[in-house]
């Protein structure tokens, strides 16, 4: 090989560790924040734990229970390996007091679409809050059905618990938040 050509081949080498590390920068952010990764391929989806497998440029990400309390994202190079044992299903709730997880639970009475605000009238028997004026950010994770939810879907009358990444003010029983979690209940 002429030294022309060693040069070559390390620079586009090099090109290619810069965009791989770039890629899994951008991928590993998202997933950290529960946002779908998208600077690579969906390999794999598992649809009984609502698991999925991807693979970049030169890495992998295997998220596990997507939208669970038993979510966990694995991270490595294209040879981590698929661990069935974290997959876990979702046990059905009954007559569970939710207080002390979630912050408001209760029904959703005008949803502000432009501002991305919601209003909620909490439950009084599992709600720290009666009312609730709660501002949907980026980082808000909503779900239905442990299955990831789009805001635009939120409608007037669904029920709903919430949990808050910040609370901005408490006026009695009447509270503005950020949300940090939604959770749309059937």
């Amino acid at each position: 090989m002429s030294k022309r050509s060693v040069i070559m081949l390390l620079t586009i080498i090099i090109i290619l560790v810069i965009f791989g590390v770039t890629f899994f920068l951008v991928d590993f952010n998202l997933v950290v924040r529960n946002q779908e990764p998208k600077l690579c391929i969906n390999l794999n989806t598992d649809t009984e734990y609502n698991t999925k497998e991807y693979i970049g440029l030169g890495y992998k990400i295997i998220r596990y229970n997507i939208g669970s309390k038993n979510a966990i994202n694995k991270f490595g190079t294209w040879f981590l390996t698929y661990d069935n044992s974290l997959n876990k299903k979702e046990e059905k709730e009954s007559n569970v007091n939710y207080s002390s997880t979630y912050d408001v639970i209760g029904e959703v009475t005008a949803y502000n679409q432009k501002d991305l605000i919601l209003n909620v009238k909490g439950d009084s028997e599992n709600s720290k809050y009666e009312e609730a004026e709660v501002k949907i950010v980026s980082s808000t994770f909503i779900t239905k059905n442990s299955k990831e939810y789009y805001k635009n879907n939120i409608k007037v009358g669904d029920k709903v618990r919430i949990k808050f990444t910040q609370i901005d003010s408490v006026n009695g029983n009447k509270v503005e938040a950020i949300a940090s979690s939604i959770e749309v209940m059937e």
